[in-house]
């Protein structure tokens, strides 16, 4: 997350038959630090007084001279939020003294802050649910589908309800969002930019057939395991091309942290305590031979009976029950299919 100051406001300020200036003014500071004017005469001045008030607070500055040509400068310690300043400025050149009113808008806020959870992210129906830590004015949203193709470029459409800001936009018919970048932006002029990245794979595999309450993988099974690697290496080769053509796109190396997730699962048939720890040890299994020929961060977890791919009664011996999920994906997976999943990294 990136936040942004605007830069320092230029501004000309003459008085007639007396002093010229130009000054430049820093309205835009961090909580705790300072606004600044800086006076720079094109005529040498003489007793030159600055009041500045805003509500609550008065600021008075002196200078006695101030050379053609020097700079002179002013700086305090406005209070936290926007303050507008309202002053004067007096001096004395050639003969002639006057006076100029001064305002000045003065934003004194920390970087814009945005938080967004995973499972308040709709790529399907085009909805982010974010949580600001100020009113946001606009947000730009860029998304790419499959093969890195860019198929959204626009400005979000704002929601703002209790629970949080709703960003909205529209995914064209039949695509997919794979990877989205926001830039936020507040009324003040500070920006955040986000990346939010989608990848999700299941790997089709054939399952590794185990002997009854065992969890050793037998040397006629590890041939499927060798073929899922095959495809796993595919698809991270797939991913890394994608990510090529989003940093191309959006000039900026866009990354992914590529992870490996095993999940066991079997059907009815026992205890379902006894159930789950034989997964989760036949998870480990799986994992720690993939472990030797992949190199990407693997974790594994074992539900048991908990995720039944086909629903049946207990005690019910259903092939397609015993299975392992072979998932990749930049996030855990949770929810239905992982229930109250505690996944372990090898």
């Amino acid at each position: 997350m990136r936040s942004f100051l605007c830069l320092p406001l230029l501004l000309n300020l003459a008085l007639a038959a007396g002093p010229a200036w130009r000054h430049q003014a820093k309205t835009n500071v961090p909580p705790g630090q300072q606004a600044e004017l800086i006076l720079s005469p094109t005529n040498t001045v003489y007793d030159v007084l600055l009041v500045l008030e805003t509500e609550g607070m008065k600021k008075t500055f002196r200078a006695k001279k101030i050379k053609a040509g020097a700079q002179k400068r002013f700086a305090w310690k406005p209070p936290k939020g926007v303050s507008e300043w309202r002053g004067r400025l007096t001096g004395s050149a050639d003969g002639a003294t006057t006076t100029a009113e001064i305002n000045l808008r003065i934003v004194s806020v920390g970087p814009l802050e945005v938080r967004i959870s995973p499972k308040d992210v709709d790529l399907v129906g085009g909805q982010i649910l974010a949580h600001p830590s100020r009113p946001l004015s606009k947000v730009e949203l860029i998304a790419f589908g499959d093969q890195g193709a860019k198929i959204v470029d626009e400005e979000a459409t704002l929601e703002v309800t209790p629970t949080g800001t709703i960003f909205k936009f529209d995914v064209p018919e039949g695509a997919a969002v794979r990877m989205i970048q926001m830039k936020m932006h507040d009324e003040h002029g500070f920006w955040s930019a986000i990346n939010i990245a989608a990848w999700y794979i299941e790997v089709e595999h054939e399952e590794v057939q185990f002997e009854s309450g065992s969890a050793e993988i037998r040397a006629e099974e590890r041939p499927k395991l060798d073929h899922a690697i095959e495809r796993i290496e595919g698809e991270l080769k797939q991913l890394n091309r994608q990510l090529e053509a989003y940093s191309k796109a959006l000039k900026q190396k866009i990354k992914v942290e590529q992870r490996l997730f095993v999940a066991g699962h079997t059907d009815t048939v026992g205890q379902p305590a006894d159930n789950r720890a034989l997964s989760l040890k036949r998870a480990r299994s799986i994992a720690t031979y993939f472990k030797g020929k992949l190199n990407i961060p693997i974790y594994y977890e074992g539900f048991g009976e908990a995720a039944l791919a086909v629903p049946t009664g207990d005690n019910v011996d259903e092939p397609r029950n015993r299975r392992a999920l072979y998932v990749l994906s930049n996030a855990a997976p949770s929810g239905q299919g992982f229930p109250q999943a505690g996944w372990k990294k090898l």
